[in-house]
């Protein structure tokens, strides 16, 4: 359905930061199309997600402003990875949108 949201709360780890054991942080995840940046958010670094990104492809992320400022104040986060909870394939970042509110 266009425009529906589908929100979620991750708890995330970023290698070199976090520790097994330890509490990750928790952000807001959404679920978008491949053409959900052309229309509704501008990508301000990097790429939005593409056809390429499918299942059996690593697991890619497109993050907002604010997230960058969080976990990597000053820097690039392009080809930085998370890991939700701790465990399974990281996700590479590919893209910085800008932060927008709902």
């Amino acid at each position: 359905m266009p425009l529906q949201v589908n929100a979620n709360r991750w708890e995330i780890w970023i290698p070199g930061r976090d520790r097994p054991g330890d509490h990750g942080d928790t952000v807001e995840v959404t679920t978008v199309s491949t053409g959900y940046f052309k229309t509704m958010v501008a990508i301000v670094e990097g790429r939005a997600f593409s056809d390429d990104d499918r299942p059996g492809t690593p697991y890619v992320a497109v993050v907002n402003e604010t997230l960058v400022r969080r976990f990597w104040p000053g820097q690039s986060a392009i080809g930085k990875c998370s890991t939700r909870g701790g465990e399974g394939p990281p996700f590479q970042i590919v893209g910085v949108a800008r932060t927008t509110r709902c």
